[in-house]
């Protein structure tokens, strides 16, 4: 039972952070670019991009820049998820 008490503390609270913060991402309505800059786009991480892709500006270009080909696939995993069309992102 302690192994599942600590392997449930290793998860991230995306969502209690991304409640928190709120104001933060209510201001970010007029961003027309985004820029994941050092940034693996793992899953554990999709919520926020979720989030940000609803607080920013509809037409908002994803300028994404893989460091590998492991990279590569998630922000492309990334892109699909989001349903971010073709038009609206570069570098993947």
């Amino acid at each position: 039972m302690q192994r599942l008490i600590d392997i449930d503390n290793l998860r991230k609270p995306c969502d209690k952070i991304i409640e928190n913060n709120d104001a933060f991402f209510q201001k970010l309505n007029h961003i027309q670019a985004i820029y994941p800059i050092g940034h693996s786009c793992a899953k554990i991480d999709f919520p926020y991009f979720q989030k940000i892709k609803k607080s920013v500006d509809v037409e908002a270009i994803w300028n994404f820049n893989p460091y590998n080909k492991d990279d590569k696939r998630r922000m492309q995993e990334l892109k699909k998820m989001l349903k971010l069309e073709d038009k609206y992102t570069v570098g993947i």
